[in-house]
């Protein structure tokens, strides 16, 4: 492109129906609080995965915003940075809200397999979260109503 001028590590800018263009090399650009969410979605180098990890383990306010995105898309970083919690003894919370809030809920238990999350919490429970029996029964067709008679007579 005529007119690239490097603007910073990792960026470039030049005019193009002029307007400004800038390129950015994930590759290149340093890992800090702004370019943060652009290494989260991106596939980094070990090297570079270590360094978000540090950068979002040691600073709460990051950690609250970005450890749900770093343990969906970096899972093997993020168990490194348990491990580091577990030596120094302090509580990883993990604040899944942000992914939910993008992704929706849906996605999550898509994600997560819809049969994976009842066996996790268990049928009951599932049920009495639901409202109860009364709840299940009003929910349930006709032909299911019926199928659970017959079970229950047998």
């Amino acid at each position: 492109m005529p007119g690239l001028q490097p603007h910073g590590p990792g960026v470039w800018r030049c005019l193009v129906l002029g307007r400004p263009v800038f390129l950015v090399s994930g590759s290149e650009l340093p890992v800090e609080e702004a370019s943060l969410p652009l290494h989260l979605i991106a596939q980094e180098s070990g090297e570079t995965e270590q360094a978000v990890a540090r950068l979002v383990a040691g600073r709460a306010e990051l950690w609250e915003r970005y450890s749900g995105w770093l343990a969906s898309l970096h899972p093997a970083v993020f168990e490194e940075v348990q491990g580091m919690a577990k030596q120094k003894k302090e509580p990883l919370r993990l604040d899944l809200t942000p992914i939910v809030k993008t992704m929706g809920m849906e996605w999550v238990i898509e994600h997560l397999g819809v049969k994976r999350v009842i066996e996790h919490l268990g049928l009951k429970r599932v049920i009495e979260e639901a409202g109860g029996v009364k709840q299940l029964w009003a929910e349930l067709t006709p032909e299911q109503r019926q199928q659970l008679k017959r079970l229950t007579q047998e």
